[in-house]
Formats: structure tokens, C-alpha cells, sequence
């Protein structure tokens, strides 16, 4: 029996969201076993995953907030542009700073409003 209000999902989605999180797990799997055979030190991690997860984080949520625009051609250029410029901003301040705490990283959530003010702006 069905809660009341609850939609059942199609079996076609229901596939897809496992193949989706099969990938997840054999991408964290794979990272994993990648990272214990290389000679990273815990601050290089820390660094590039923090910027590889928060960036993940950032845009997922941006896009998933997003759907109504995904028809639009020009979201999805804007999408790039934006992921452009903030991977190279913040990939030149890793390079460029040497000391850099995962809580700085926190930070990127002041990128949030700026993504959906651009996006509301550019896209009518």
C-alpha cells in the first residue's frame, strides 16, 4: 500500500538513478584506490578535493535549483562560463597560496547568490 500523496517512480528511473549511484560509488571506489597507491600528501588532498567536492556541491546545487532554465541554451553557456571562471580563480589561488585551510573553502557560498543573480539576469 502507497502512502497517500507519495508518486510511484518508473522502472526506467528507477534504473537510471541506480546506474547514477553505481558510477558514484565506483568513482569513489576508483579515487580511493588511486589515492592509496600515489605518494599525495594530506595537504594536496585536502586542497584539490576540497576544491573538486565544494565545486561539485556549488553547482549541483545551483543546477539542481535550476531546472526551469535547463531548455535554455544560454543557461547552460552561462553555466560554463561561470564554472570557467570560478575553476580558474580558485585553481590559481591553490597554486598561488601555499597555505590553505579546507575552511577557507566555505567561502564559495558566497558564491551562490552571485550564480542565481547572473542566472535571473542573463536568462529572461
Amino acid at each position: 500500500m502507497k502512502a497517500k500523496g507519495v508518486k510511484s517512480r518508473s522502472l526506467s528511473a528507477r534504473l537510471r538513478d541506480l546506474a547514477l549511484y553505481l558510477l558514484i560509488s565506483l568513482t569513489f571506489v576508483c579515487s580511493a584506490l588511486l589515492l592509496a597507491r600515489t605518494s599525495i600528501t594530506r595537504d594536496e588532498l585536502l586542497r584539490w578535493g576540497g576544491l573538486i567536492a565544494n565545486t561539485l556541491f556549488l553547482f549541483g546545487f545551483f543546477i539542481s535549483r535550476s531546472r526551469e532554465h535547463f531548455p535554455a541554451w544560454r543557461f547552460w553557456g552561462l553555466l560554463l562560463l561561470l564554472l570557467g571562471m570560478h575553476l580558474a580563480i580558485f585553481i590559481t589561488l591553490l597554486i598561488y597560496v601555499h597555505v590553505w585551510p579546507l575552511v577557507w573553502f566555505v567561502g564559495m557560498a558566497v558564491e551562490y547568490p552571485l550564480l542565481v543573480f547572473l542566472r535571473d539576469t542573463a536568462i529572461p
